[in-house]
């Protein structure tokens, strides 16, 4: 790769995807590493998430041909995120100074290129609202968090590359074959009728995030987007991380199962 070149071959931008996953795409398309690209993309701020929004690193990629105004959401989200002046501590996922991202088995397993969407990014997306599971916080198999961009070409237990983001980058597994925990299964005893209402928050969070606008009731009026830090200091935001934390997600699911098998 050099800097007087165009890209080619690079993979498609889904309108919902996170930057920090298709620049990890993009990279493995050219056989180059996550850092080489961002130093093309000149991109001087840590968390891609947010530095795609440069008009540096926006110049920079229409010279590679790349154009990203296809991330149409997480441009409208980021854009938002920090205008309303948010703590991105507070409200999006890290492992350590890398940022982290939780994920739906299901939905990498239905997507034909698996990619991470900019809402799994979010500490208070802890459902998925298409397949009605809780969200996974790491790699059943190696226990690693998901953190991007990272560089696809050399991930993978021995280095050899991994080619679709459906797989762990750390151990290879298929993070698409987790078995889920189902919300709708035995109401009442997996999840509590408030904690599926504080786990709703999370979609609110993000449609205000998109839309600009934050309401707090269905029929009240509109607030502004610094709302959002108020509510989440109130407690009414899920992003607890040990809000419906797995072991004890799983711990009730096989009690309620057990209690079912003996009635």
């Amino acid at each position: 790769m050099t800097t007087a070149s165009r890209l080619v071959f690079v993979p498609s931008a889904n309108i919902f995807e996170a930057p920090n996953s298709w620049f990890s795409r993009i990279a493995l398309s050219q056989g180059a590493t996550v850092g080489e690209l961002l130093a093309m993309l000149r991109m001087k701020a840590r968390d891609a998430d947010f530095a795609f929004l440069s008009q540096e690193t926006q110049e920079a990629a229409m010279a590679l041909g790349i154009d990203l105004r296809d991330l149409k959401v997480a441009c409208r989200v980021f854009h938002n995120f920090l205008r309303a002046g948010l703590e991105p501590r507070r409200f999006l996922l890290y492992e350590g100074q890398r940022p982290s991202y939780r994920f739906c088995p299901h939905c990498l397993k239905a997507r034909s290129e698996p990619y991470f969407p900019v809402h799994w990014r979010f500490a208070c997306w802890r459902v998925c609202p298409l397949h009605r599971c809780v969200m996974c916080d790491s790699c059943e198999s190696c226990g690693m968090r998901v953190s991007l961009p990272r560089s696809m070409i050399h991930a993978g237990p021995k280095g050899e590359g991994v080619a679709y983001l459906s797989k762990c980058l750390t151990c290879g597994t298929s993070l698409a074959a987790i078995k889920t925990t189902p919300v709708d299964s035995f109401p009442g005893v997996v999840l509590a009728a408030w904690e599926r209402e504080l786990a709703s928050n999370g979609r609110a969070v993000l449609a205000a995030l998109y839309t600009g606008f934050v309401y707090v009731s269905a029929d009240g009026p509109s607030r502004p987007l610094r709302k959002l830090a108020e509510l989440e200091r109130r407690g009414v935001i899920p992003n607890n991380p040990r809000f419906l934390a797995p072991e004890r997600l799983i711990e009730r699911f096989v009690t309620a199962e057990a209690i079912q098998a003996s009635s």
